[in-house]
């Protein structure tokens, strides 16, 4: 077994919600995860694909993979034979050939220490409950593997960011009782539709957090009303003066 081979642990998948910034994940939210890729190892990587099978509770955006960085960035449909990247209903299966090279049935090729990321989007289920896990699978076959007369592929799971490997992971806020809930937001507002975890007041929230009214989450400072507001603290950036949304290092300044 040859130990010269591209390497792509260091695979990412990020995922931002696109229809809110407060934190809170909700039926209907468009979810949009960014998968990024670098051959880290010692030998080119041919024949690059990445696959994702999506969770039962979230439902693919037509039309919206497309490559960001790298070769043949651009667009891509949802349909298979006529570009890099595809979405198969069937299987719930996003495919992304990438890579100089990449076609309509094979992925391309990244030289070592080269990069490239794609993006694509989901929406959240109605009715959708507990956590959306999602993780993608990127494989390559080594060029001087493949010159010693291998075809199988190695691959690698997609990391969250923090910790390689591991799946992506978001809560929908919702619950059915405040044992569903979390510490920035510990209360089950069953009168919502859906039913959604907030702080009603700051009694509802630990220590020393306070409950920002706008966003109903436990947040470590408010502008205007406490003074420990910088970058590095959790939440806030609400001004309760003119009610709009403040980071909390601008309260500084």
């Amino acid at each position: 077994m040859t130990t010269v081979r591209p390497v792509f642990s260091g695979t990412t998948k990020l995922v931002a919600n696109l229809t809110r910034q407060d934190g809170r994940f909700l039926p209907g939210d468009v979810l949009e995860y960014t998968i990024a890729a670098q051959n880290n190892g010692n030998d080119t990587g041919n024949r690059v694909t990445v696959t994702d099978v999506l969770p039962a509770n979230v439902t693919f955006v037509s039309g919206s993979i497309n490559v960001l960085t790298g070769a043949n960035m651009g667009a891509k449909t949802n349909q298979a034979g006529d570009d890099q990247g595809e979405y198969d209903a069937a299987t719930r299966t996003v495919t992304v050939r990438l890579g100089t090279g990449a076609n309509a049935t094979t992925g391309g090729t990244l030289a070592m220490g080269a990069s490239t990321s794609f993006r694509f989007q989901v929406t959240i289920n109605s009715g959708a409950t507990g956590t959306v896990s999602n993780q993608a699978v990127i494989s390559a076959l080594g060029e001087t593997a493949g010159n010693q007369g291998s075809t199988t592929p190695v691959t690698w799971p997609t990391g969250n960011g923090q910790q390689p490997g591991q799946p992506t992971v978001i809560t929908i806020t919702t619950c059915a009782n405040n044992s569903d809930c979390t510490a920035q937001a510990p209360f089950c507002d069953t009168t919502a539709t859906p039913p959604q975890c907030i702080c009603r007041n700051n009694a509802d929230c630990p220590g020393t957090r306070l409950c920002n009214p706008l966003t109903m989450q436990c947040v470590e400072c408010l502008p205007l009303v406490t003074t420990n507001c910088n970058p590095d603290t959790v939440g806030g950036g609400v001004s309760i003066a003119n009610t709009s949304s403040r980071l909390c290092a601008r309260s500084k300044r």
